[in-house]
């Protein structure tokens, strides 16, 4: 028999991209729901706790995720877990969130379910400077991914992430045509992060060749308001121009990534340092700085909407 409060919380999460105040707003109802029918209370207020860790409202989604703590079953142990492993990703707590992702993995059977967790600890890896693992752990969820075309497009997208960032831009490239048709029957967004992982393949395998690329992914996310990945593309268009020399554009790049850096959390005196190299004839030094500060924005992500 279907639960009324489980489908509420199912189309609330539907809405987490389109719209997360009406996912907010369908949660609350889920929870008005569950307590005047008794029933599937963890799972709804799990699912109030990461809506409200979407809208940036981090003190009230833990207090969520806590009462549900205290309502569940067993049954509804991983999702929570899952939704808690979002909320420490997005507080940058990653030895935090790789352990709920461990426990909600060892309780869930092989199956689309359990490839979700993997997907998610994967990108935490490659996150928090561990690209080989997370690649590993990709390619170990994609075999277990049977109808979910969006999961299936996740864990590709991030085993070449993982790939590239482990310094395989050849074996990224493979993954990335092999899913190609794939990655086109993708929403928007998948669009644009296939041309911005085009763009960083093409420039590793040769230097400035993936330039427009990552300049048109940047557009998008320019438009769309999506500062982080404004900033981190910046960041490696200036890489990329240091290495062919062009002192201009690198400058003029690191510029457009620095306000949003700053707003990330990224240490001033690190953005500072960039900056300054950049502008002197220290190349080298500033390209070293230049990884630094990438590594440094990868640890602080968007919140994601997972």
């Amino acid at each position: 028999m279907s639960c009324p409060v489980r489908e509420l919380c199912a189309e609330a999460f539907a809405l987490r991209f389109s719209d997360p105040a009406a996912m907010l707003r369908l949660c609350e109802m889920g929870i008005e729901a569950a307590e005047i029918r008794g029933e599937a209370q963890a799972h709804a207020h799990a699912h109030l706790g990461n809506a409200r860790r979407i809208l940036g409202d981090f003190e009230g989604a833990r207090a969520a995720l806590t009462f549900a703590e205290s309502l569940e079953t067993g049954e509804d142990r991983p999702l929570r877990l899952r939704f808690l492993a979002s909320l420490e990703e997005s507080l940058r707590n990653w030895p935090a969130a790789l352990l709920a992702l461990a426990e909600s993995a060892r309780l869930l059977p092989a199956g689309e379910d359990l490839a979700a967790v993997m997907v998610k600890t994967a990108a935490a890896l490659i996150y928090s400077g561990q690209p080989r693992d997370g690649a590993t752990v990709a390619f170990e969820a994609v075999p277990m991914i049977r109808d979910n075309e969006d999961l299936l497009r996740s864990a590709l997208s991030t085993l070449s992430v993982g790939l590239m960032d482990a310094g395989e831009p050849d074996n990224a490239l493979s993954v990335m045509l092999s899913a190609s048709a794939l990655m086109e029957r993708g929403g928007r967004w998948f669009r644009v992060k296939r041309t911005w992982i085009h763009g960083q393949i093409a420039n590793a395998l040769t230097p400035g060749l993936g330039i427009e690329l990552l300049r048109r992914s940047r557009q998008e996310y320019l438009e769309a308001g999506m500062a982080y990945e404004v900033a981190l593309i910046s960041l490696e268009l200036a890489q990329v121009h240091l290495g062919l020399g062009d002192r201009r554009s690198a400058r003029i790049n690191a510029l457009v990534a620095a306000q949003p850096l700053r707003v990330l959390g990224v240490e001033r005196e690190l953005v500072g340092a960039l900056l300054l190299a950049v502008h002197s004839d220290e190349a080298e030094q500033a390209q070293l700085l230049a990884d630094s500060v990438i590594s440094a924005a990868k640890a602080r992500p968007a919140i994601s909407r997972d």
